[in-house]
């Protein structure tokens, strides 16, 4: 990059520049090079230049390329110069003996490591998981070189951590900008495992966390909670927004109740433990007529059950005279209906103490 900038002088008198004396040049970056000119007696005059920087450093000859007599001059602002407050100083002597009052104005040089930011970018980005994001330090800048050396005024990154451009505004003045890119994990959102509904039973799927911002279901609504009716087999889906603006979902499927699809326990635990202790088939709440019968090894009916199902009618493992019935393995004869359908079923189902 090379620009080229006027740099006024006190000689004999006040001489005009595009930029007046005292006022500070646009910043420039290192890995740059730029053209600075004075105005005097151009021409006639020689100008000797000096560049010092930060601390005791001063720009190497080899770095300044002078032109004419020296009213210009190209300074290659090496990568491995500091970053920092430089200052020129320009001394102005005629073929007769004159010399001016040397000249100082100040200029800034940015590098990746020392810079004045130019607030292009916000402090940090938020990134999903999963996910990219966008960075763009607008249209105000007529170059740009990511840490990538890429070149498009848009960077899109999918990691996380500290992205640096550096810009060049429209009057030249040149220097970087940071922003840090934050990872955050998608929300969690989970509506249970698949599951059947038999006639008349219902589900309300709850998706609600405080940490969400919306909901959008597969049906349109936008409510943290769904209720759902028994029917044809369905997929249900609803998507969520969390806070930061990452967004996740699930599906849940609806199983239509299949009276040959029934889910029969073939063992259960009744040691009074509280858990396990009775044999139930929760789907059976919702059929009109069941009836039930088990037998033993020997075909002996131990217990029997007709009518409508409910909780008090699961078996507890015990006979007709309610003594406890010995760890084994019973067969049992069910017949449901459903809707004016009635199926059967046969299998056994062990008890274990």
């Amino acid at each position: 990059m090379r620009n080229f900038y006027l740099i006024a002088l006190f000689v004999t008198l006040i001489l005009s520049a595009t930029h007046s004396a005292g006022q500070d040049l646009p910043g420039a970056c290192v890995g740059t090079k730029v053209k600075y000119g004075v105005k005097g007696l151009n021409g006639v005059s020689t100008f000797q230049w000096t560049i010092s920087g930060p601390g005791t450093f001063t720009v190497p000859a080899a770095s300044i390329q002078s032109f004419a007599n020296g009213d210009s001059v190209e300074v290659t602002w090496d990568n491995a110069f500091p970053g920092g407050a430089y200052t020129f100083e320009v001394t102005e002597s005629t073929p007769w003996g004159c010399v001016g009052i040397p000249y100082d104005q100040s200029i800034i040089i940015n590098s990746p490591d020392i810079f004045i930011p130019v607030g292009a970018l916000p402090e940090f980005l938020k990134l999903c998981q999963n996910g990219s994001v966008t960075v763009d330090p607008g249209s105000n800048y007529t170059n740009f070189l990511w840490q990538d050396n890429s070149t498009n005024q848009t960077f899109v990154t999918n990691q996380s951590g500290t992205l640096q451009v550096r810009l060049v505004s429209s009057d030249f003045s040149c220097s970087y900008d940071t922003t840090e890119v934050r990872l955050y994990s998608l929300p969690y959102i989970y509506l249970g495992a698949d599951t059947t509904l038999c006639a008349g039973q219902a589900l309300m799927l709850d998706a609600s966390n405080p940490t969400f911002t919306s909901y959008l279901w597969s049906s349109g609504d936008i409510a943290p909670n769904f209720p759902v009716g028994s029917g044809p087999t369905q997929d249900i889906w609803v998507k969520v927004t969390d806070e930061n603006g990452c967004v996740n979902s699930d599906t849940i499927r609806i199983n239509q109740c299949d009276p040959g699809k029934m889910r029969i326990p073939y063992v259960f635990t009744p040691n009074g433990d509280g858990v396990n202790d009775k044999w139930e088939i929760p789907e059976y709440l919702y059929f009109t007529e069941v009836n039930i019968r088990i037998f033993n090894r020997w075909g002996k009916e131990v217990f029997a059950h007709s009518g409508t199902y409910d909780a008090a009618a699961a078996w507890n493992g015990r006979d007709r005279n309610g003594n406890d019935l010995p760890m084994d393995s019973y067969h049992y004869i069910i017949t449901v209906t459903l809707e004016g359908k009635t199926s059967s079923y046969r299998g056994s189902v062990t008890i274990i103490r």
